[in-house]
């Protein structure tokens, strides 16, 4: 590893650890403004965020075993959050620094604040500069390489962008939006299904990680679950928009008399294994595990994690590499696959 190098990691962890502090001032000044930005974070979902980040990002052994350095630095890479959730794109700003190149952040509207404080508290420690653009324009006119950790639409809009301001197909990096469900078969007990909730209702449904589907056992009785979705809710209390976003679809259910569950920042239905919007989560029935392993190879492709307990999955055929533990959805640790998938991309920029 080269000096510089070394001085990046070791500021990147060194930030980390005080961003752990939710009293530190530059992490606290940046929460606060965030609140006040047009989004769906809440205060609680905010500092899970924040500090299932930090935490990873605050080990230099987690850090040296991800990083690998470019042989071509310096280059100007567009980093293009999604901001579904709090500090979106941090791991691709971490790793762009790591890689050796210069990032250049277009921070999204809903959170406008957190990668740039974070980014600043990193420079104090003698890390590597960022530069943030003002707006999509100027992020893709200093750019040389595009990293799109957001969705399809994103992805596909800033590809085109990309190709008419001359930058190579090879040289833009887009993570699709990937689909994460559960299956259950009613042994879970009171806090496996307490996890399971954190998984399908933190960030009011807007992340990639939330489940969007669960597949349960036909004739199961769900009032376990809901029991487990109110008491989430007590902890993390829903965000006062979210009532209002889920109101259409659930009118639409009453009216098309379809069964749904409805509470304070809650609404699941029963039906086919289709994606609604965010926040709203389809009860599927299973009669068979066979049916679940039918489904689940049929859409490989889209799946991004399957939550379900050891023996569960075992049953359905899910393998170790997709299957998620309950509660650990919104807690990807660092070196992931898809981490890994980026910092190989960065090296060969």
């Amino acid at each position: 590893m080269r000096p510089d190098s070394a001085a990046r990691l070791a500021a990147v962890a060194t930030a980390a650890k005080q961003w752990q502090d939710p009293e530190f001032v530059p992490r606290a000044k940046a929460v606060q403004a965030t609140l006040g930005a047009p989004n769906r974070f809440t205060e609680e979902a905010l500092a899970f965020a924040v500090n299932q980040q930090m935490h990873q990002l605050g080990s230099p052994k987690k850090l040296c075993a991800w990083q690998r350095e470019s042989s071509t630095t310096g280059v100007p890479v567009g980093i293009i959050p999604e901001g579904a959730v709090p500090l979106d794109g941090v791991r691709a700003l971490v790793a762009t620094w790591l890689a050796g190149h210069q990032p250049v952040v277009r921070p999204p509207a809903s959170s406008p604040h957190l990668l740039q404080a974070f980014a600043e508290s990193v420079e104090a420690e003698g890390g590597a500069v960022a530069r943030f653009a003002v707006d999509d324009a100027e992020a893709l006119a200093l750019s040389e390489a595009l990293v799109l950790p957001g969705a399809l639409e994103i992805a596909e809009t800033w590809r085109a962008l990309a190709s008419e301001a001359g930058v190579a197909p090879e040289r833009v990096y887009a993570r699709l939006r990937r689909l994460t469900i559960a299956v259950i078969d009613g042994t879970e007990d009171f806090d496996t299904r307490i996890r399971l909730a954190e998984d399908m209702l933190l960030h009011e449904g807007l992340s990639e990680a939330n489940v969007a589907l669960l597949w349960a056992p036909v004739g199961l009785d769900a009032d376990p679950l809901f029991e487990a979705l109110s008491g989430f809710r007590q902890v993390m209390p829903a965000h006062p928009d979210t009532e209002g976003v889920l109101e259409m679809p659930r009118a639409f259910l009453k009216a098309a008399k379809q069964p749904y569950a409805w509470g304070d920042g809650v609404l699941v239905s029963r039906g086919e294994p289709d994606v609604q919007t965010a926040g709203h989560v389809r009860w599927v029935s299973y009669a068979t595990p066979d049916e679940v392993v039918a489904w689940t190879t049929a859409h490989r492709h889209q799946l991004g994690g399957v939550v379900a307990t050891e023996a569960v999955a075992a049953r359905v055929a899910i393998s170790d590499d997709l299957r998620v533990e309950p509660g650990e959805a919104h807690r990807a640790r660092l070196g992931s696959p898809a981490d890994h998938a980026l910092m190989a991309f960065l090296s060969n920029v």
